[in-house]
């Protein structure tokens, strides 16, 4: 069973590290899943970016990666501390061996 995201940490990549004049914002999160032994865990980011024009949102999760909070709390931090988003957050698992 799902259990709902539990937000671990916001940041914003500004102008200044982006080739736009919008700032970008990323959120990352913790998901957890009961089973018949106890609670799973996984990751996942959301970005988002405003601009005169649009919105666009941008997310991907993995579920079921990791079975101590603790050991996702420092993934999460280390995420949030690179600003990864989204569209690399599966090369950097594969890097660490996760996914």
């Amino acid at each position: 069973m799902q259990c709902p995201k539990q937000v671990y940490g916001k940041t914003t990549l500004i102008a200044e590290e982006l080739y736009k004049s919008y700032p970008i914002e990323l959120e990352y999160y913790e998901t957890k899943s009961r089973t018949k032994t106890g609670k799973i865990y996984g990751i996942g980011i959301t970005k988002r970016y405003t601009d005169d024009k649009e919105v666009s949102v941008e997310q991907k999760e993995f579920n079921n990666i990791m079975s101590k909070e603790i050991e996702v709390k420092k993934l999460l931090q280390m995420l949030l501390v690179n600003k990864v988003t989204p569209i690399t957050l599966k090369d950097v698992l594969q890097d660490l061996v996760i996914v």
